[in-house]
């Protein structure tokens, strides 16, 4: 019907949709694509409304207008929701642990830890340009002795940790003075819990803890630092209002004579759990061919400095800021390893952070509120919950607009709710410093930005909203931070930015059909529909790249243009 309109009418229609929907009826058939692109006025309509659109544009011909128009569409990722790619991982039909698989580890983008129900191994992976190859298997010592079940995996820059129960066999023959039995048989009835940590280095070193103090409790989040030490957070299995967090600092001087290698009748059982050792590519070759030495892990028994950070029970609470807030579900250090951050309930980021500089000391250190007043409009102050910042500037010399000074910008997503109307946004914020710096030396560290207190906001992300579900959303942003990611049960939302152009201010990049009431900048969402439960996500090494592990399994996102927007299932073998 609309094909028998005439030209210019036709036109009309297309000059009074947005930039997606113009794009998406271009593409029904050759007629509209052709009515949609031969006329300039409406092409240059369009690329007004899209942001960095009008740069440059008076000297292009028309099909160089169309060309922009596209090349700019598939920036801000329009249409993404139609043409999104999803990719599951079959591991033979395994299903996932997502509480015990990791892949939250910033500086290792490229990599994951997966747990299995009912396996005992953890595997390292890599994950590269849509596939995923095993690294290495972390293989329990302890796994001959008895049954472990992984409840929790942490990645550091040295190595992995992974925090299981085990539970000796009903064996009479079993030898009750091996470490893990006997630790096992003076624990809780159901099995007692270790921490595992394997290097990554030359040195094939297996560090083992054990928590004797922390019986009756289970373990529900963990935590790990490059510079030697953990936390974990612990729960009461019968009191869920007795729980508290510990931090461990490692024991250098490790007794000698509590090494202990695994016995020669292991050797031909675990040669083939050896040879993944091996890394990058050259693994999935050196398996297939048989060709790896065998090695055997030193297995240290270690020790630790245990430090409580927070503390609450029927008759105590360490620090007023936790009073209401339950039990902390997740744990991230932060600023290199000089503060901890506490995740509560469905909170979507950290709720109270400590400042971990009197480690070890007493008295334990304060936990403070992780909660700032920012102007959101000129008539409305919001108190905001901010995240860690995804980008940054740095300007020096003449650059900084403060001679003698080192200019810094920060760049976070900040979540607020009205105190009496309940209604809840999602924001950009920026905060700035100007530190002395005549001889500037100083490196990058987007964690420093989340010390300082001025805050404004620069832009809102269109179209969050709040879930009341029993999971927290789940934000990420992507490597250069041009990419947002929020995932909200069954839906991933996607934002795309330009971070500079925003921290900046600079007029002119987006259009003002973008800019809300509230007078910020709206980014435009793009919804996608998974049919899947996200429980982690984070971006790979490539801005459109997008992993999630999910009720179904390891889910792999590519959000680029050239997706049909299907959902294929690839088998894939890493036991």
């Amino acid at each position: 019907m609309v094909l028998n309109l005439p030209t210019e009418l036709v036109q009309l229609i297309f000059r009074s949709c947005d930039t997606p929907t113009y794009l998406q009826l271009a593409y029904c058939c050759r007629s509209l694509y052709e009515m949609a692109t031969q006329s300039r006025k409406l092409v240059l309509h369009q690329l007004r409304q899209t942001p960095g659109g009008t740069e440059n544009v008076d000297t292009m011909t028309t099909p160089e207008l169309v060309h922009r128009l596209k090349l700019l569409s598939h920036q801000e990722l329009f249409g993404t929701e139609h043409f999104t790619d999803r990719k599951l991982i079959d591991f033979q039909g395994k299903k996932l642990n997502t509480i015990a698989s990791s892949l939250e580890a910033p500086i290792l983008r490229n990599r994951a830890l997966l747990g299995f129900q009912d396996d005992e191994t953890v595997y390292f992976v890599d994950i590269r340009a849509g596939t995923v190859s095993l690294r290495r298997r972390l293989e329990s010592p302890a796994k001959r002795f008895g049954t472990i079940e992984v409840l929790h995996t942490a990645f550091n820059s040295n190595g992995a940790y992974v925090l299981h129960r085990f539970q000796p066999f009903v064996d009479k023959q079993l030898d009750t003075t091996h470490p893990f039995v006997k630790q096992a048989m003076q624990s809780y009835s159901q099995g007692s819990i270790f921490l595992v940590n394997y290097s990554f280095g030359s040195k094939d070193i297996v560090k083992i803890f054990t928590f004797p103090d922390e019986n009756e409790y289970d373990p529900i989040a963990l935590a790990a630092h490059h510079d030697e030490k953990f936390a974990i957070s612990w729960q009461h299995r019968q009191r869920d209002q007795d729980h508290h967090v510990a931090i461990y600092c490692m024991d250098d001087t490790d007794d000698e004579d509590e090494q202990y290698e695994e016995d020669d009748e292991d050797e031909e059982e675990d040669e083939e759990d050896e040879q993944t050792e091996q890394e990058d590519e050259d693994s999935d070759e050196q398996k297939a061919s048989g060709k790896s030495q065998k090695t055997v892990p030193k297995i240290i028994w270690s020790t630790f400095d245990a430090y409580s950070l927070t503390e609450i029970n029927g008759e105590r609470t360490s620090d007023a800021a936790l009073v209401g807030k339950g039990p902390t579900t997740k744990l991230v250090f932060n600023d290199r390893g000089n503060q901890m951050l506490h995740h509560y309930g469905t909170n979507t980021l950290f709720s109270s952070f400590q400042k971990l500089h009197a480690i070890p000391g007493t008295p334990e250190p304060t936990v403070r509120n992780n909660n700032c007043v920012v102007e959101y409009s000129p008539s409305l102050m919001l108190q905001f919950e901010i995240g860690i910042p995804f980008f940054a500037t740095h300007r020096t010399g003449s650059e900084s607009p403060i001679p003698g000074t080192c200019h810094w910008q920060y760049l976070a997503v900040a979540i607020a709710t009205h105190r009496v109307e309940h209604w809840t946004v999602a924001c950009l914020l920026r905060s700035e410093s100007n530190p002395q710096a005549f001889r500037c030396n100083h490196f990058m560290n987007l964690d420093r930005g989340r010390r300082f207190e001025d805050w404004t906001a620069v832009a809102q992300l269109g179209g969050y909203d709040e879930h009341n579900a029993t999971q927290a959303s789940l934000i990420a942003a992507s490597p250069s931070g041009t990419r947002i990611a929020l995932a909200s049960w069954k839906t991933v939302t996607v934002w795309a930015l330009e971070p500079r152009v925003l921290i900046d201010e600079e007029a002119g990049h987006y259009p003002e059909s973008w800019t809300n009431s509230a007078g910020l900048t709206e980014l435009r969402p793009a919804k996608i529909e998974l049919d899947a439960v996200c429980s982690q996500l984070k971006f790979t090494e490539n801005e459109n790249e997008l992993v999630a592990i999910t009720d179904r399994g390891l889910m792999l996102l590519d959000i680029r243009p050239s997706g049909r927007g299907v959902e294929t299932i690839e088998p894939r073998n890493i036991f």
